[in-house]
């Protein structure tokens, strides 16, 4: 049980790093968190382009000590967008951009049962990489937004739904805990047997791919195998929502002998007859696998997916949220607390009237999946911050550390991921106040921390 959820204010509002801040018209969105070992966390964090529609740039990352709101010890760039990027099969040059990263694996130092996890200080990072048209007043735009493209530009748009896809990179904790090593890429998410631009996993060729909200869930308590649901579609031009679609389980293996992760197997494609889902959350608990995804093409509900296993078992059960429960638009994140309960984070509004705070927090029934118990993450205008229409989403849940999770999440103007024109830029305070912020949830008792360690 909760007993306090608190705000604590702002946690990453601007980097040091060239090109990547806000007097670079950039800001810090989209973040993912991790433990790496005893004394350091790892927050990673999308960089936004203040000059387009969802204009996602970089992927940047602060190494902290002690706790995920820790002295920063180290920041750095992983990953850059890049312009004049050249498709296959057009005559032009796009920019090419990284956004929501998710990060998973074992800390270094992590024991079970006395032992050290043999794949321990080995983390995976990925992120979806895409090319966006810069238009001659230097706004990019993103193959999604298809009200924003001339017509004549449809193959220019069509090449740049082909190029959605997942890249990532394995790293370690060096041996100082200073800084991070990576072991191996950036490099393009491939099913093992498989690779190229076209025809990447087992499920053939032809289509885009992304991957879900929330880690990886471990298959076990060795913490070798870990199972998501990414989403895959076929790239067609008259799709209402590329990239989403369908999902399908992805497991992905630690290979002892490489000591490195790989993508091994693809489950069956999910799909729902009259809508498009996506951006799904999983968990694992004791009644088996939940997978939570967004609607984006009727109701904007919830669609619950339900499994004993996402490789083993032949059935699934598919539920949908009430059209008066829990979040009807905008991203959600569904996860497994340190008390067991599974909560939603999301925002509550009509569907055509998009609204973005304030950020709850829901307790689901993992049998019913209904919603109870909805208590307040943020409120921002309550808050007094200064921003005329206030986007708090993407929001992360921490491990635990001393009967402590800490939530951090997205908090910016609307009209930062909206294709801001110069008079409508974020200015002044409520430029100043953008970028991830953070909250604290303390339960009534304690529980075991999630990572042990030797």
């Amino acid at each position: 049980m909760i007993t306090s959820l608190a705000y604590k204010g702002a946690l990453v509002t601007n980097t040091a790093i060239p090109g990547e801040r806000k007097c670079d018209s950039v800001v810090p969105t989209h973040p993912a968190i991790i433990q790496a070992s005893r004394k350091r966390w790892i927050v990673f964090f999308s960089t936004l382009d203040l000059r387009g529609w969802d204009g996602v740039k970089s992927i940047v990352y602060q190494l902290r000590s002690n706790a995920p709101d820790g002295p920063v010890i180290r920041e750095g760039l992983i990953v850059s967008s890049e312009d004049n990027w050249e498709l296959p099969g057009v005559n032009a040059l796009f920019s090419k951009r990284c956004g929501t990263p998710v990060v998973f694996g074992v800390p270094k130092g992590a024991v079970s049962s006395g032992r050290l996890l043999e794949n321990g200080n080995l983390f995976v990072l990925k992120w979806y990489r895409s090319a966006f048209l810069k238009r001659g007043d230097g706004v990019v735009l993103s193959s999604w937004h298809a009200g924003h493209w001339k017509k004549e530009d449809s193959l220019l748009r069509e090449a740049a739904i082909k190029s959605i896809r997942l890249e990532w990179l394995q790293f370690r904790l060096n041996e100082n805990e200073d800084d991070i090593e990576i072991v191996c890429g950036p490099e393009l998410v491939c099913q093992k047997g498989y690779g190229g631009d076209d025809e990447f996993s087992s499920l053939g060729g032809g289509y885009t791919m992304i991957h879900a909200l929330t880690p990886p869930a471990p298959e076990n308590d060795t913490h070798m195998q870990w199972i998501e649901y990414d989403t895959f579609e076929k790239v067609s031009l008259t799709h209402p929502y590329p990239p989403h679609g369908r999902v399908a389980p992805v497991r992905y293996v630690f290979n002892r002998e490489k000591r490195l992760y790989e993508w091994v197997d693809t489950g069956k494609l999910i799909g729902i007859e009259g809508r498009v889902i996506g951006e799904a959350s999983i968990i694992k608990n004791d009644h088996g696998w939940i997978i939570a995804c967004r609607d984006f093409s009727t109701d904007g509900v919830t669609c619950w997916i339900k499994t004993g296993h996402p490789f083993e078992s032949a059935e699934t059960e598919i539920h949908f949220s009430t059209p008066d429960e829990g979040p009807r638009q905008g991203p959600r994140h569904v996860y497994l607390c340190a008390d067991g309960t599974v909560r939603m984070f999301g925002n509550e509004s009509p569907l055509r009237n998009p609204c973005r705070n304030p950020l709850f927090v829901w307790d689901i029934g993992d049998r019913d999946f209904s919603f109870s118990n909805r208590k307040t993450v943020l409120d921002a205008r309550a808050e007094g911050l200064p921003f005329s229409n206030p986007y708090v989403d993407f929001c992360k849940l921490s491990p635990l550390q001393d009967n402590r999770q800490h939530l951090i999440f997205r908090c910016i103007n609307s009209q930062t991921i909206r294709g801001a024109s110069a008079p409508a830029m974020p200015s002044g305070q409520e430029l100043d106040a953008s970028g991830i912020h953070y909250a604290e949830i303390t339960y009534d008792r304690a529980f075991p921390d999630t990572w042990s360690f030797k």
